[in-house]
Parts: C-alpha cells; sequence; structure tokens
C-alpha cells in the first residue's frame, strides 16, 4: 500500500514538472554570457604619459558625418575659385604648381585655365608660362615687379591680364603672339615694355595707359595689334622702331605734348589713320613714322617741329612716303628741314604752303608735277624747290616792315627784305 502511494506520489512530480517546463517561457543566454570577462590592465606610467594612453572611443554624436567635400591638400573645383576682393577677380591655385627660388617664380606645374600668381613672386621668370594655351586668365599681384622674356610666350587662349601697381618691367617677348589676348590696361607704376612685349597680339583691340606714366616702349612692343584708338602719356619718353607699326585698326592717335623721341617707323602701316595731329615737343619726326598710312588725310605739326626726316632706304622711307589720301600738310614756322622723300608718293596732296623758315629740302621731298601747288616766300627755297619738281609756285611778299626800299638813279627801286 504504501509502495503504490509512493508511486503516485513520483508520477505527480514528474508530471508536474514536464507541464512546468512546457509553459516556462525559454529563455536565451547572450554568446558573451558564457565567456569571461576581459579586463585591460593599464601600468602608472600610461596613466602619466597621455601619449600611451589608449584612445577613447567615439560615441554616436562624436562621429564626422560623411562629406563630399574634397581633401584639404587638393585644389577646390574651379567653379569654386573665383572671389571678389578689392575689386579684382582672383583664384585659388595649388601652391604646389608653384616653384619659386629668392622671389623669382621659375616654373609652374599646375594646368588651371585661372591663375592667380602667389604674393610671394617679385618676378615671373623666363618662359615660365610659355605654351601653355590651356591659360585664360591671370591676375598678377602687387608684389610682381617685372615679368622677364618670354613669360608668356605663344600662350594663345590667354584673354587678358590684370596688371596691378607695383609692376614695372615688361621684358622683351612677354606676350609675343598671345593672339587671343584682347585688352591691356597698364599700370601707373609701369617703366618699360620690351622688345616684341606684345608682337603679333592680333586680338588685342584696346590699350590703356594712365596719363602720367613714364614710359619707355622699345621696337616692336605692339606691332601687328588690333588697336583701335590710342592715347599715350605725355611723360612717353620713348616709341621705339615700328612700336605701333601694322595696327591697321587704329583710327584715332593721340600724342600729347611732351613726348619726345619716336623712332623710325613707329606708326608705318596703319592703314585706317585718318588725322594726326603731332606736338610741338616731339621735334623731329623720324622715317618712316606715317609711311604707307594710305588712309592719312590731314596731318598738323605744331610749333618746335624742326625736321622732317626723309629716305634712307626701302626699309627706311620718308615720313610720309606712300600716304596716298594725304591731302593737307600744316608744317610749322620752327621747321627748318624737309629730307629727300619725306612726302613721296603723296598724289592726293595739291597744295601746301612751306614756311620761310625751312632752308633745306631734299631731293624730291614733294612730288613732281603740275599738280601740286607750293605756297611760300618769294626767293626762299621754297620757290627753287617748285622751278626744280616742276610744280607750280604761289609767292607771298614779306611782311611790310621787313622791306627796305631805295631809290636808285632814275625810276628805278632796290627792295630786299
Amino acid at each position: 500500500m504504501k509502495k503504490a502511494k509512493i508511486r503516485r506520489t513520483i508520477l505527480l512530480l514528474l508530471v508536474s514538472l514536464f507541464l512546468a517546463q512546457i509553459a516556462a517561457p525559454a529563455l536565451s543566454v547572450p554568446a558573451y554570457a558564457s565567456a569571461p570577462s576581459e579586463q585591460t590592465s593599464v601600468t602608472e606610467d600610461e596613466l602619466t604619459d597621455p601619449t600611451k594612453m589608449p584612445p577613447p572611443e567615439e560615441t554616436g554624436s562624436e562621429k564626422s558625418a560623411p562629406t563630399d567635400d574634397p581633401p584639404a591638400d587638393k585644389a577646390p573645383e574651379e567653379s569654386d575659385k573665383a572671389n571678389e576682393k578689392s575689386g579684382t577677380r582672383y583664384y585659388s591655385n595649388n601652391p604646389d604648381d608653384f616653384v619659386i627660388e629668392n622671389g623669382v617664380l621659375v616654373e609652374y606645374r599646375g594646368s588651371d585655365t585661372h591663375i592667380t600668381i602667389p604674393s610671394t613672386v617679385e618676378k615671373i621668370g623666363q618662359h615660365v608660362f610659355s605654351d601653355k594655351t590651356f591659360i585664360e586668365w591671370v591676375v598678377i599681384p602687387p608684389s610682381v615687379i617685372e615679368i622677364d622674356t618670354s613669360a608668356f610666350l605663344r600662350c594663345t587662349g590667354l584673354e587678358g591680364v590684370t596688371f596691378s601697381e607695383g609692376l614695372e618691367i615688361i621684358g622683351n617677348s612677354a606676350f609675343q603672339q598671345c593672339t587671343n589676348f584682347q585688352v591691356a590696361s597698364l599700370p601707373l607704376s609701369l617703366a618699360e615694355i620690351g622688345d616684341h612685349a606684345f608682337w603679333d597680339c592680333t586680338s588685342l583691340q584696346a590699350l590703356y595707359f594712365k596719363p602720367d606714366t613714364y614710359l619707355y616702349i622699345n621696337q616692336r612692343a605692339f606691332e601687328n595689334c588690333a588697336i583701335n584708338e590710342l592715347t599715350l602719356p605725355a611723360d612717353t619718353w620713348y616709341i621705339g622702331k615700328n612700336a605701333f607699326k601694322n595696327n591697321t585698326s587704329l583710327t584715332a592717335l593721340n600724342l600729347p605734348e611732351g613726348v619726345r623721341n619716336v623712332d623710325d617707323n613707329a606708326f608705318r602701316g596703319c592703314t585706317s589713320l585718318i588725322e594726326v595731329d603731332l606736338p610741338g615737343s616731339l621735334e623731329i619726326v623720324p622715317r618712316g613714322m606715317f609711311a604707307e598710312c594710305t588712309s592719312l588725310e590731314t596731318v598738323v605739326m605744331r610749333p618746335g617741329i624742326i625736321e622732317i626726316k626723309g629716305y634712307t632706304n626701302d626699309y627706311y622711307p620718308g615720313a610720309f612716303h606712300g600716304c596716298t589720301k594725304l591731302k593737307s600738310v600744316t608744317l610749322p614756322s620752327s621747321s627748318y628741314e624737309l629730307g629727300r622723300y619725306a612726302f613721296f608718293n603723296t598724289p592726293s596732296l595739291l597744295s601746301v604752303i612751306i614756311p620761310p623758315s625751312v632752308t633745306i629740302m631734299g631731293e624730291r621731298a614733294f612730288d613732281e608735277g603740275q599738280h601740286l601747288l607750293i605756297k611760300g616766300r618769294i626767293g626762299s627755297r621754297a620757290q627753287s624747290f617748285a622751278a626744280e619738281n616742276n610744280n607750280r609756285f604761289q609767292g607771298t611778299l614779306p611782311p611790310v616792315d621787313w622791306i627796305n626800299v631805295k631809290r636808285l638813279t632814275g625810276n628805278r627801286l632796290q627792295i630786299t627784305w
């Protein structure tokens, strides 16, 4: 009896345990729960030396968000380069693209189309940008004093340059054959423009000088350009040979009083030029200065001019040789010499007044023939020249107070002046 009761009790316990196991929720144990915990030991040195401390873990709020910005050592895109500063557009370029030695920029390694020269540069060296046809615009800061020989030679994509006050010298061939260069506004500080500096810049239409610039322009500096109008500073000390030759678009030229030294052929072949007014400060009109200016109609020369140079050879013709439309010439009372062939091949010139101060007239200073009427003082060199060259002559007597009348014997009078 007791055994049966014990068996029944055990059976009930087993059933109860079985039912309890089914009803109880399943317990999940984390994977790390069974792993022993690891502790990082920190020595005393590590506690006192921050460089030996393990780095702190980043929390969610401290992590930096992803960005599309370029790395700090990369140049930004072209669209982000331009910014305005004091009215001048500056561009950001990679400093590593510029090789600078003792203030001289000796090499450019970049490929930017718009460039700002670093402010540590005092001189742009020879050939630094030569033949880099991808360059479109350059900003030159006030620190730059000189642009050396051929610095931008044949940069055919270059449209313009921002020149800053401080620049003193533009070297030989500095911008030669930059055929897309359109506008040049030159600073007051500029003192010298070298040989061929802008030679063959066939798109250069606008050229501006500051009025008080003391300037020396070397030979062929602006030959074969497309300048429309030109006003030179009064303190232009020298204009070299062929300096503005073959600017066939030049229609207006202003040479103010103060311009002194102009060399041969300076404006030769400027075929659109119609009128010129030459200041007395010039003194000497050089060989070929306006030769072959085939649209030139009027020439006025102010008192102070003493000589108009004549022909030497085909490279150096007379000052106004081949001005086929020239109709009017005013010679000043200060002039005394007209060189040989000075006005040769000027078939439209029908009349000219030659003052008595002119005592030297070279061979065929004016064209031969009856079409030309020379007006001058009776007994002057103008009268004898007209006779030598088969020109018509219209004489004038000197002022009355110059005439000395002396009665001779009978009805004869002697008139001298």
